[in-house]
């Protein structure tokens, strides 16, 4: 068993916002697993991409913002879930006037990110 304190969590800002990596293989030694806490302050956005294999979970904490799912987009609120599945293109903006607060899932980890994620 691992713990992993927020503030003391890994940064990552390559994609856009600020991504903090809790449950990563580099920070607890998951094997399938990736939990981050995810930051986008008013005007900002997590940059469209796209994960061949993993399965992804966005849950919002606090603030608002548009999720786009495939060119479909939709505004998020606190206490909403996003499902994308594996190849699903995908992007997250903070057009309001709050920090965007969410958490996010991913199983199993990315190819592409584990040079971030171990």
């Amino acid at each position: 068993m691992s713990v992993m304190n927020l503030n003391e969590a890994p940064l990552y800002t390559e994609r856009g916002g600020t991504v903090r990596l809790l449950v990563t293989p580099k920070t607890v030694g998951s094997q399938n697993l990736i939990l981050t806490h995810l930051t986008l302050q008013p005007g900002e956005e997590f940059v469209r991409h796209t994960h061949e294999v993993s399965e992804e979970a966005y849950y919002i904490l606090a603030g608002g913002g548009e999720m786009n799912l495939e060119g479909r987009v939709f505004p998020v609120q606190p206490g909403e879930a996003v499902y994308i599945p594996p190849g699903t293109e995908h992007s997250l903006a903070n057009h309001g006037e709050e920090p965007l607060v969410l958490l996010v899932t991913q199983a199993p980890r990315d190819e592409a990110l584990k040079r971030v994620f171990g």
